[in-house]
């Protein structure tokens, strides 16, 4: 669960979670948090969010085998999902 174990780390205000090309087998819940973005499409040598692309480094959930859905946020003002392809073939349904 490292996504989400970052972006709660940083749950602050205002925070942008830089995630790395790849594939993330885990299900993510955030709540309560206050205007955080998750973004993908990192190499890992970007300055700038500006210099991501999500198109040719592809950032990919897959999701957990416990039926639990991909991304579910709960209470949580702001929030943006960029840069990720979501697919429930491990899971429940994508979003919640």
């Amino acid at each position: 669960d490292f996504i989400e174990n970052t972006a709660g780390a940083k749950a602050l205000s205002n925070v942008e979670v830089w995630v790395a090309k790849g594939d993330y087998a885990e299900s993510i819940t955030l709540q309560n948090l206050s205007t955080i973005s998750l973004l993908g499409g990192f190499n890992g040598d970007e300055s700038s969010a500006a210099l991501r692309n999500p198109v040719l480094r592809p950032t990919r959930l897959l999701g957990k085998d416990d039926g639990s859905a991909v991304v579910s946020v709960i209470g949580t003002d702001g929030f943006v999902l960029d840069g990720f392809v979501i697919t429930s073939d491990f899971a429940g349904p994508g979003l919640r």
